[in-house]
């Protein structure tokens, strides 16, 4: 794609993730003693690494999944293109990965075309890029009906082209909304999402030492993890929440019940769609972050653990 040019055609300010939600932080040592469970690695782990040693935990990385390229590629390089040449109004990016291709190709988003990410994280990502971001959807639920939604009520009666990248393993639901709201939709797999093969060394020693939390950060991750780990996800599911009121703790970020946390793994996700989904797998989730990014989720975990004192 085009080289040495700036990503994007109108102004960005490269946004810093500590800039997004962040909930009120616990004590260095809410986390200590704590083994926690990083399911990706590279920089993304890094950081998240670092963020729970912060808190005295020790993180345990654990890459679940991986990203392959498009099973056609050349559809993907012709969408890429497309965006240069400026032939869409919007563009939607729903994953941080689908930054990444966007990076890596290092493509030229002329000023003509808008960007809309699904969430803070992903929005945060792209800033982080480079790249201008005009819309994130702003209510607590960060999924494709809410991005579908609020695009179709800031276009109002204006047919736009709009290009949805995507993952192999996401739904037809943003690009159908979209198309049923009048708009022409082009949908195009950016990536496919590959488990990560088990190793019977490294996850028998994890087997036998513990763990004491995951991090859930996309319906994919906790899908992984079950089939993985399945004798994990047995002992989450005695850290369920006790009763309905705290069943409405675990979505809002609040802390539920302190015995939750006395036997097996507590599982902590980026948001409430990552939650629903782990949920419908059937894998209890305690800790759901108050902002969708990775520093609410590590605080929210820390905040769980200092206040349920177990």
């Amino acid at each position: 794609m085009s080289a040495d040019r700036n990503p994007s055609g109108s102004a960005a300010t490269a946004a810093s993730s500590s800039s997004a939600s962040v909930p009120e932080s616990a004590t260095p040592s809410a986390l200590a003693g704590r083994r926690v469970l990083i399911p990706r690695d590279g920089s993304w782990g890094e950081n998240v690494s670092s963020l729970v040693q912060e808190f005295g935990g020790t993180p345990v990385v654990v890459p679940l999944v991986k990203f392959a390229p498009p099973a056609d590629p050349g559809e993907l390089v012709s969408a890429l293109s497309d965006i240069e040449a400026g032939e869409y109004d919007w563009v939607t990016i729903t994953s941080v990965a689908t930054v990444g291709i966007l990076s890596e190709e290092q493509v030229f988003v002329p000023s003509t075309t808008q960007l809309a990410a699904v969430g803070t994280a992903t929005g945060d990502a792209l800033e982080d890029a480079g790249f201008h971001v005009s819309l994130t959807p702003s209510g607590q639920v960060a999924n494709a009906q809410a991005l579908a939604a609020e695009l179709i009520a800031l276009l109002g009666d204006e047919p736009a082209s709009i290009l949805v990248l995507q993952s192999d393993l996401a739904s037809s639901a943003l690009a159908d909304t979209l198309t049923d709201a009048g708009h022409a939709v082009t949908a195009v797999i950016a990536y496919r999402t590959v488990p990560v093969p088990a190793n019977v060394v490294t996850d028998g020693v994890l087997l036998a030492t513990g763990i004491d939390a995951a991090f859930l950060t996309s319906g994919s991750i906790a899908a992984a993890l079950l089939a993985r780990f399945p004798t994990l996800v047995a002992a989450a599911q005695r850290v369920a929440p006790a009763d309905a009121a705290d069943a409405d703790a675990a979505v809002t970020g609040e802390i539920a019940d302190p015995r939750q946390a006395e036997n097996g793994m507590v599982f902590a996700s980026i948001g409430q769609g990552t939650t629903a989904f782990a949920e419908h797998l059937g894998m209890p989730v305690a800790v759901t972050a108050e902002g969708q990014n990775v520093e609410a989720l590590v605080t929210s975990l820390a905040r769980y653990f200092e206040e349920s004192h177990v």
